[in-house]
């Protein structure tokens, strides 16, 4: 009786280590899935802050303003009558 005890008590424990096991691989793979998004969203921010830097430089702004014949002022100087005026950005 005490072996079929023995027996079943191993047979469960196998079970169970197998089943720990499995799920260690499966959080494992998550992981490394988890990791490499996480690298593909760290490169997609890096190429936005690059893009960003490159717009905001004052050679291109000078020459997006020259391109789109923008009438930039300072924020002291006053628009014309009738002017449209934004000073949100």
């Amino acid at each position: 009786m005490r072996l079929i005890w023995v027996l079943i008590m191993m047979t469960a424990v196998g079970a169970a280590v197998a089943g720990l096991r499995s799920r260690a691989l499966a959080t494992q793979a998550e992981l490394y899935r988890l990791e490499a998004q996480r690298l593909r969203v760290r490169r997609r921010i890096w190429e936005q802050q690059h893009r960003l830097g490159r717009l905001k430089a004052p050679r291109e702004v000078e020459l997006r303003r020259l391109d789109w014949a923008l009438d930039l002022r300072g924020p002291d100087e006053r628009p014309e009558a009738g002017a449209l005026v934004r000073r949100d950005r």
